[in-house]
């Protein structure tokens, strides 16, 4: 509730996309209806799990990708790390938050999609040692002129040739899997700019790195809690 509040005047929402690092959690149940209930509209309810560190990611990718093909205006994406669980994890690899965090984005779609507006680019089957070529490409194909700043994940190299020479903005320290670059992106965002930011994330369970590029214009509101 807090956060939602600290998001100002909400518009009428399509989408309500919840998202949770937590591993084997059942997103909808509970968090995702009474979340909606606290905004304007009759929103569809979408959620996201088990993604590791890719879970901003996944959830960007879902909530903006649902809104372009179904013509919806405005998606209220969140993202939450919990370390108290109502049940027993089957693993403790991926080790859970180091705290308790939440998010809230309120990504306003336009009626032509920009060309430096949200997007999301995924490369799977990763070692360690093949990351920093990975990134650079996939970088690349964001930001092409390689002008935008970038917020990295713990895991990623952060060297100027693994960044293609862009500026570094942020280094998380991955304690907060689901939430930490978004809350920096908050953070950047309340500058406030309209410079389009790069989110760069490798997980090292999963093998997998995702990058994102997020525009102020892209989310018109939003809010962090840690």
């Amino acid at each position: 509730q807090r956060l939602v509040a600290e998001l100002g005047e909400v518009p009428e929402v399509g989408a309500v996309v919840v998202s949770y690092a937590a591993p084997d959690a059942v997103v909808l149940q509970v968090s995702g209806p009474a979340l909606a209930e606290l905004v304007p509209g009759h929103p569809v309810v979408l959620g996201v799990g088990e993604q590791g560190r890719s879970t901003a990611f996944s959830m960007l990718d879902v909530a903006c990708g649902y809104a372009r093909r179904h013509g919806v205006r405005s998606v209220l994406a969140f993202a939450f790390d919990q370390t108290v669980l109502q049940y027993r994890a089957e693993s403790d690899v991926p080790p859970l938050p180091s705290g308790d965090a939440a998010v809230a984005l309120l990504l306003h779609m336009e009626d032509d999609i920009r060309e430096d507006g949200c997007a999301v680019a995924w490369r799977a089957d990763l070692s360690r040692a093949s990351v920093a070529g990975a990134l650079s490409s996939l970088l690349d194909h964001l930001d092409p002129r390689r002008e935008m700043p970038v917020i990295a994940g713990a895991d990623l190299p952060v060297d100027s040739q693994s960044l293609g020479d862009r500026t570094l903005r942020w280094h998380a320290s991955g304690g907060w899997p689901g939430t930490e670059l978004l809350a920096e992106a908050v953070t950047y965002f309340n500058a406030p700019t309209l410079a389009p930011v790069l989110l760069a994330e490798y997980d090292p369970y999963l093998c997998e790195a995702a990058v994102c590029r997020l525009a102020a214009t892209d989310a018109s509101s939003w809010s962090a809690r840690r």
